[in-house]
Protein backbone atom coordinates (compact mmCIF):
# COMPACT_ATOMS: atom_id res chain seq x y z
CA UNK A 1 0.00 0.00 0.00
CA UNK A 2 2.96 2.58 1.06
CA UNK A 3 4.40 1.41 -2.60
CA UNK A 4 1.28 2.62 -4.65
CA UNK A 5 1.03 5.66 -2.76
CA UNK A 6 4.58 6.40 -3.07
CA UNK A 7 4.03 5.59 -7.04
CA UNK A 8 1.02 7.93 -7.07
CA UNK A 9 2.77 10.79 -5.65
CA UNK A 10 5.50 10.43 -8.06
CA UNK A 11 3.57 10.20 -11.17
CA UNK A 12 1.50 13.04 -10.14
CA UNK A 13 4.57 15.22 -9.65
CA UNK A 14 5.50 14.15 -13.00
CA UNK A 15 2.47 14.90 -14.80
CA UNK A 16 2.57 18.72 -13.51
CA UNK A 17 6.31 19.28 -14.30
CA UNK A 18 5.79 18.01 -17.57
CA UNK A 19 2.02 20.41 -17.82
CA UNK A 20 4.27 23.31 -16.26
CA UNK A 21 7.06 23.02 -19.13
CA UNK A 22 4.79 22.61 -21.64
CA UNK A 23 2.32 25.36 -20.96
CA UNK A 24 5.02 27.92 -19.33
CA UNK A 25 3.36 27.52 -16.06
CA UNK A 26 6.07 28.33 -13.76
CA UNK A 27 3.84 29.23 -10.74
CA UNK A 28 2.91 25.13 -10.39
CA UNK A 29 6.07 24.05 -9.25
CA UNK A 30 5.54 24.04 -5.99
CA UNK A 31 3.59 21.63 -6.11
CA UNK A 32 6.08 18.92 -7.54
CA UNK A 33 8.24 19.53 -3.97
CA UNK A 34 4.87 18.81 -2.52
CA UNK A 35 4.29 15.79 -3.97
CA UNK A 36 8.04 14.73 -3.86
CA UNK A 37 7.96 15.07 -0.09
CA UNK A 38 5.23 13.50 0.33
CA UNK A 39 6.83 10.36 -1.82
CA UNK A 40 9.66 10.97 0.42
CA UNK A 41 7.53 10.46 3.50
CA UNK A 42 5.78 7.34 2.26
CA UNK A 43 9.23 6.01 1.39
CA UNK A 44 10.36 6.39 4.96
CA UNK A 45 7.79 5.20 6.36
CA UNK A 46 7.83 1.96 4.32
CA UNK A 47 11.46 2.19 5.19
CA UNK A 48 10.90 1.84 9.18
CA UNK A 49 7.40 -0.64 8.56
CA UNK A 50 10.45 -2.93 6.83
CA UNK A 51 12.67 -2.69 9.78
CA UNK A 52 15.25 -0.58 7.87
CA UNK A 53 15.11 1.81 10.92
CA UNK A 54 18.42 3.68 10.33
CA UNK A 55 17.48 4.40 6.53
CA UNK A 56 13.93 5.33 8.11
CA UNK A 57 15.34 7.88 10.25
CA UNK A 58 17.34 9.88 8.09
CA UNK A 59 14.47 9.94 5.90
CA UNK A 60 12.60 11.39 7.92
CA UNK A 61 15.37 13.82 8.54
CA UNK A 62 15.56 15.11 5.21
CA UNK A 63 11.96 15.18 4.72
CA UNK A 64 11.54 17.63 7.73
CA UNK A 65 15.11 19.66 6.54
CA UNK A 66 13.62 20.05 2.87
CA UNK A 67 9.89 20.99 3.98
CA UNK A 68 11.55 23.52 6.11
CA UNK A 69 13.83 25.23 3.30
CA UNK A 70 10.91 24.86 1.15
CA UNK A 71 8.81 26.74 3.31
CA UNK A 72 11.42 29.18 4.16
CA UNK A 73 12.17 29.97 0.27
CA UNK A 74 8.45 30.09 -0.43
CA UNK A 75 7.71 32.83 2.26
CA UNK A 76 11.00 34.92 1.39
CA UNK A 77 11.05 34.47 -2.24
CA UNK A 78 7.32 33.39 -3.57
CA UNK A 79 4.05 33.04 -3.05
CA UNK A 80 2.38 30.21 -0.86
Amino acid sequence: MLKALQKIALVISIIIAVYGLISRNYSLFPLIIVFQLVSLFVMALHDLKEGRKTKGVLSFILVITLSIIFIYTLMNYGTI
